[in-house]
């Protein structure tokens, strides 16, 4: 009994170490990553990379969060300190977010399947799809 508690314990361990996020280079990062780094956070340095299970995430000096897939590609942005760039949006995106909310600043955006779900530090969410249409907005506390 006491070969069986201790083996479910070492395969418990090791299983949750083997999910745990994995430290990474910042130069180890797919190259789209870095690109869209590159791109629109010119003069911010990343402070570390973290790879889980489905994704990899990126802390930047200015304390900005980006999710990346292992591809490369962005699935989420998050501002802690400065406000996201509305260049990261596609252009039909942001010209609809400057048209309905030109004074605010962008804190968060989400990718999703239909376009994306953004932020605003006015507590405003919208949800805008690829095409710049507003699908929906919402007063978020």
């Amino acid at each position: 009994m006491k070969k069986f508690i201790l083996s479910a314990v070492t395969f418990g361990l090791l299983t949750a170490a083997a999910q745990a996020d994995m430290p990474m280079a910042p130069a180890a990062l797919p190259q789209p990553a870095q690109a869209f780094i590159q791109q629109h956070f010119k003069n911010t340095g990343i402070m570390y990379v973290e790879q889980d299970d489905d994704d990899v995430e990126v802390r930047l000096s200015d304390g900005t969060k980006i999710e990346f897939y292992f591809n490369g590609e962005w699935k989420e942005a998050k501002a802690y300190g400065n406000p996201l760039p509305v260049t990261m949006l596609p252009n039909p995106v942001a010209n609809t977010l400057k048209k309905e909310y030109p004074q605010a600043l962008i804190i968060k955006v989400e990718k999703e399947w239909n376009g994306y779900e953004i932020k605003l530090n006015n507590m405003m969410k919208l949800f805008i799809d690829g095409n710049g249409t507003l699908l929906g907005q919402k007063l978020d506390h």
